[in-house]
């Protein structure tokens, strides 16, 4: 995703009002004659629609504060809509799930992204702001956590109590597991920028 990131984001800025139909199609295309052994949601190029989102939504929204509130009212509205009846109705078909978690993950960011007032309580906003520090190494570690209590539970019926217990021991476990990958991360950028010093040594 990084990778194809930075060719998506300018042929959006060269050409924004046709690439999102090209890249929708493309997309569709690609989800119909998928044949690879990876699960399909977990290949990089099947969160193209949310990076291509996250490059719009930065473009019309965040950097251009006019449009942004004449969208925000309706747009909110419909997310709200669409994210509560994909959350009520299971959708059966696999290829309209793997639509359903991609369209409910971009309602989902829209609507939490337009509750900036609940930003303006200080308490709030440092709690959101310490975690985001650290949300690139949460992001690194939960998949390997999650797989893990995945297979260690793996066809075992667990009551509500024990669900909830797992979701807290999967939270639990995040914590220290992001702070050795921080604290790892940290030290290997401090050896590669040490590089060119001891290159000119």
């Amino acid at each position: 995703m990084y990778i194809y990131f930075p060719f998506l984001k300018l042929i959006i800025d060269k050409w924004p009002k046709y690439v999102w139909a090209v890249i929708l199609v493309a997309y569709i295309v690609f989800e119909y004659t998928y044949c690879f052994d990876m699960v399909f949601l977990r290949n990089p190029f099947a969160r193209a629609l949310e990076v291509m989102f996250g490059i719009y939504y930065a473009k019309y929204a965040i950097f251009n504060p006019e449009r942004k509130k004449k969208l925000r009212i309706t747009t909110f509205v419909v997310c709200l809509i669409v994210f509560t009846l994909l959350l009520v109705f299971k959708v059966s078909n696999k290829h309209l799930e793997n639509y359903a978690v991609i369209i409910m993950g971009i309602s989902l960011f829209y609507i939490i992204a337009q509750l900036e007032f609940v930003m303006k309580n200080m308490a709030v906003n440092k709690v959101v702001t310490t975690i985001s520090a650290d949300s690139y190494y949460i992001f690194l570690v939960h998949h390997t956590i999650s797989s893990y209590l995945a297979e260690k539970y793996v066809n075992v019926p667990l009551s509500k109590a024990e669900y909830f217990a797992c979701f807290a021991l999967y939270i639990v476990l995040i914590v220290p597991c992001t702070l050795v990958v921080k604290y790892a991360s940290k030290k290997l950028i401090e050896l590669i920028e040490m590089i060119p010093q001891k290159i000119k040594v």
